[in-house]
């Protein structure tokens, strides 16, 4: 995919020393963070769904940012391992141990969904292949509503994720609109073609 190719995925000091949030490993490229939480605050998203959480830095992260706002939402966060530190062992945070792409984690977005009304913000983070985030993408979007935001990470042409998403997005034209301005709004993002606001 000539147009996007590796554009933004930089290799920066943050890959290389370990960035933490409140004492917690935090696998996200700092301006993007902080372009989420003015999403979130922007679209007025009231929870957060999670693919790939790791050790659950972005999981406190996003539930601190939710408590900030007042949303009184919540946060989903889906990772094949349970590698969580305990401060991720709060009730606005709920870890489901499964693939993103399983019945078990559609199930249970779904319930998610139907106890915690409003928007979500939702993020694909999980294993960077072609063939997975294009079904991550299938799982996800019947379950999403007007207003919802979606953002796939660290897609390349190397590992096939950007032509996957390419294929997918064109599949489904009236389903998305690609936020271009504000995955380009800090310059360098680790998310290329990947902000995306549910029709």
């Amino acid at each position: 995919m000539k147009k996007y190719g590796n554009t933004g995925h930089l290799l920066t000091n943050w890959q290389k020393d370990p960035v933490e949030y409140r004492g917690v490993r935090i696998l996200k490229f700092v301006p993007d963070l902080w372009n989420y939480q003015e999403i979130i605050l922007e679209y007025k998203i009231t929870n957060v769904i999670e693919f790939g959480s790791k050790f659950g830095g972005s999981a406190i992260y996003f539930a601190d940012i939710l408590k900030l706002f007042g949303t009184g939402g919540k946060v989903l966060c889906v990772d094949i391992k349970d590698n969580f530190a305990s401060e991720t062992d709060r009730p606005d945070i709920q870890k489901l141990v499964a693939s993103s792409t399983s019945d078990i984690c559609r199930e249970t977005v779904r319930i998610f969904r139907e106890k915690n009304p409003g928007n979500v913000f939702v993020i694909i983070d999980s294993l960077h292949t072609k063939e997975h985030v294009y079904n991550e993408l299938k799982l996800i979007t019947p379950l999403l509503v007007k207003g919802d935001y979606l953002v796939i990470e660290d897609g390349s042409s190397t590992n096939g994720m950007l032509e996957s998403m390419e294929k997918f997005f064109e599949e489904n034209s009236t389903e998305y609109q690609h936020e271009k301005l504000r995955e380009e709004k800090y310059g360098v993002t680790h998310a290329p073609y990947g902000y995306w606001i549910k029709k």
